[in-house]
């Protein structure tokens, strides 16, 4: 065939051109390699050699507070209750509640709705003092007693005093 190419020189010159291009790659690889390879070694000598002390125990210290300063995350409280019904009432369940549970329907009638965060008998004088662990988040009480001679009582009926104090008299 005319021309004087020869397939066999063709093939040759781009197998070379494919090895060089490869060759060149590596090459290259090489001395990024090394050159990263040198960075990190020269960073870790400037700075893990140096005389600075960056440990201070003194910096940053505050004066902490007293205990009782500190929200305690309790999330109740004993407060002190009196309830005095009188004799007539000597045995009363006294109930304690959170919210006003009592509903008025038509014709007088009533309902009782909630559960009682606190109950206890009253003693044979129709009364009871002590401790009731109530929510902290609990501004206001109603005392309720359903028991023949006790006085159903809500909030405000009576003489309440601070803590749970109920006086009939």
């Amino acid at each position: 065939m005319g021309g004087g190419c020869d397939i066999d020189s063709v093939h040759k010159t781009n197998k070379q051109a494919i090895y060089n291009n490869k060759n060149m790659k590596v090459r290259l690889m090489t001395k990024v390699s090394a050159a990263t390879l040198i960075s990190a070694i020269a960073c870790s000598i400037f700075t893990g050699c140096t005389e600075k002390d960056l440990y201070n125990p003194e910096r940053g210290k505050t004066e902490l507070k007293p205990e009782s300063e500190y929200f305690d995350f309790a999330t109740t409280a004993q407060v002190a209750f009196d309830v005095n019904y009188g004799k007539i009432a000597g045995g009363a369940l006294i109930e304690v509640f959170t919210e006003d549970p009592i509903t008025y329907q038509t014709n007088n009638l009533y309902s009782i709705n909630g559960e009682a965060v606190f109950k206890i008998f009253a003693d044979a004088d129709g009364r009871f003092t002590g401790n009731v662990e109530l929510p902290k988040a609990t501004e206001k009480v109603y005392i309720i007693s359903q028991s023949w001679g006790a006085p159903m009582c809500g909030s405000g009926c009576g003489k309440r005093q601070s803590g749970g104090r109920y006086d009939r008299k």
